[in-house]
């Protein structure tokens, strides 16, 4: 990078600096290229708050799949197969296929 400075971080070169995955020379290469690249410093700050988002969607929806819904795997006759379905022990209707 050090000898193409007009060249941007690429997306896994972004990806691999934010999960802290780099080595050394390429985290400091990379570290050097953002000192003076207001685009690519915006892009890790948004892959950052992305990256932290989704964390936290996941956690919450840990917690509440936990706490409220234990899928029940049955099957169900679909033309002549019997296709696994997953049900919510919360679900108000029956999702079973009639015929």
């Amino acid at each position: 990078m050090s000898a193409h400075e007009n060249v941007h971080l690429t997306d896994a070169q972004v990806n691999e600096y934010v999960d802290r995955v780099m080595d050394e020379a390429a985290r400091l290469e990379a570290e050097r290229h953002l000192a003076s690249c207001t685009s690519c410093r915006d892009t890790v700050v948004e892959t950052r708050a992305l990256v932290t988002t989704a964390q936290r969607w996941r956690s919450c929806l840990e917690l509440t799949c936990a706490a409220s819904w234990r899928p029940a795997i049955e099957t169900i006759p679909v033309g002549g197969w019997r296709v696994a379905s997953a049900t919510s022990k919360h679900s108000k209707r029956n999702s079973k296929i009639r015929r």
